[in-house]
């Protein structure tokens, strides 16, 4: 029983925890009312939600309503249905790919051919951050725009900001 415990403190294949808290302050910092949080596994929402304060709208693909039942099974053909309906109105998505469920990469795949990508921000080894312009708005702050290139960083990038 002690081994396991100081084995699991160790041994670096020992499964790490999430940095939920990084990603939700980013986020909280950076998304507005008109941005939108997409969830790439929608029981992720939990641990999301628990540090996230921010102003942007919170989905997950694929869509699911906690108040009526389990998480629907993911669906390709209804994926450009669902992310044009989650789309509608936005400016930006923060899409977070986490614990791949055998869909993640059709759902990265979608918004890279399909929209702007102007950030991607690995949180830790199973916590990704990918920025999506997928609307028009007038209104943004030119701070808020990216100065040039697609912009790659880690955790430890952002830490040092």
């Amino acid at each position: 029983m002690v081994f396991s415990s100081i084995n699991q403190a160790v041994d670096a294949l020992t499964p790490v925890k999430e940095n939920y808290q990084s990603l939700a302050n980013r986020i909280s910092r950076d998304a507005s009312a008109s941005d939108e949080v997409v969830l790439s596994t929608p029981f992720t929402i939990y641990p999301f939600e628990y540090y996230y304060h921010g102003a942007a709208v919170i989905d997950t693909l694929p869509e699911w309503d906690r108040r009526t039942g389990p998480i629907p099974s993911f669906n390709s053909a209804t994926l450009p249905s669902q992310v044009t309906e989650l789309s509608s109105g936005h400016h930006y998505v923060y899409l977070v790919l986490s614990y791949d469920q055998g869909y993640e990469s059709t759902i990265h795949d979608y918004y890279t051919k399909h929209f702007r990508q102007f950030s991607a921000t690995t949180y830790s080894h199973n916590l990704s951050l990918y920025v999506y312009q997928v609307g028009y708005n007038s209104s943004v702050p030119l701070s808020k725009l990216p100065a040039g290139d697609l912009v790659q960083t880690s955790v430890r990038d952002h830490e040092r900001l």
